[in-house]
């Protein structure tokens, strides 16, 4: 191995480190998003069972979070910064997009009445 190589490797190295140090500081701000997002859903009255199936989190983890003090940004804020961030790593990020188990529920967001058992 040359010394082009070996500063190509180097050079390699360096900008995946800097690539994963960015990457984990936007999963901090994503994760911090969420959190505001939840707050706000709760307090525009979604449950807090709905609001756990979406996240894919425990109904637990859910109450926590949208007890605790309120979200630190506007919803107009959150939704801006969330575009922001899906429109940059959109087609990096679709391989890993589909192992999230939480899903949407379709409006009016109520879950179906159990059947009766004859």
């Amino acid at each position: 191995m040359n010394d082009d190589d070996r500063q190509n490797a180097l050079a390699d190295v360096v900008e995946l480190a800097r690539l994963l140090h960015s990457c984990r500081g936007l999963s901090d701000e994503v994760e911090a998003l969420l959190v505001d997002a939840m707050k706000i859903a709760r307090s525009a009255g979604l449950s807090q069972t709905i609001i756990a199936e979406a996240t894919a989190l425990s109904p637990g983890r859910v109450s926590q979070v949208v007890k605790s003090e309120g979200a630190a940004v506007s919803r107009s804020q959150l939704r801006d910064r969330v575009r922001e961030i899906s429109e940059w790593p959109g087609e990096a990020l679709q391989p890993y997009r589909a192992s999230f188990p939480g899903r949407m529920t379709k409006p009016p967001y109520r879950r179906r009445r159990p059947t009766s058992s004859p």
